[in-house]
């Protein structure tokens, strides 16, 4: 059986980011979960300032026209320079975490120049491309490590098979970290 270490970073999703972790820990992975109040937590992660390097990090958040969407806070409230939203080149700037894959629950953080910003630093990203059904995300993570870990695929194999599910799986977009997307 593969074990792996879990990070998963809520932002406004926290029912989503427990459920996640429940089924994540039954399947047996060390799971954690981050919660995040402001866009600069989030660069914070991405720079690396974790508890434990994860194999795998999960995004759980909204989205938007391509960016992750943050939590809204007072204008006085922001620190300088602070983005109000994570944007791909916000991504850029910060990526030097390097899991083995990260996957995203946010609608339209599968772009194409998301998952390059990811690909451009090495990192696998699982993304859906539109705006995806408020279960789905569940259902196709869980799916996903079900295939992974009991059915023996790889993360590439087993977003092939998670995505026929139905059309809003399909929405789901791999890019492999060298430049390929499935």
């Amino acid at each position: 059986m593969i074990f792996l270490k879990i990070l998963i970073v809520s932002f406004d999703c926290d029912a989503e980011a427990a459920a996640l972790r429940s089924a994540l820990e039954w399947y047996h992975h060390d799971v954690m979960v981050r919660y995040i109040g402001r866009p600069k937590d989030f660069l914070d992660v991405l720079s690396g300032d974790v508890l434990f390097p994860p194999d795998v990090l999960i995004l759980c958040g909204h989205g938007d026209d391509g960016v992750f969407l943050m939590p809204e806070l007072g204008e006085d409230v922001y620190f300088d320079g602070e983005p109000r939203n994570i944007s791909p080149d916000d991504v850029r700037a910060h990526l030097k975490l390097r899991p083995t894959l990260c996957i995203s629950t946010a609608c339209t953080s599968g772009t194409a120049e998301m998952g390059a910003a990811f690909a451009e630093h090495g990192v696998p990203y699982l993304a859906p491309d539109d705006y995806i059904e408020g279960n789905t995300p569940l259902f196709f993570i869980l799916h996903l490590f079900y295939l992974h870990q009991n059915g023996g695929k790889t993360f590439t194999e087993a977003a092939a098979i998670a995505k026929t599910t139905d059309a809003d799986t399909a929405m789901y977009t791999f890019y492999d970290g060298n430049g390929g997307t499935l």
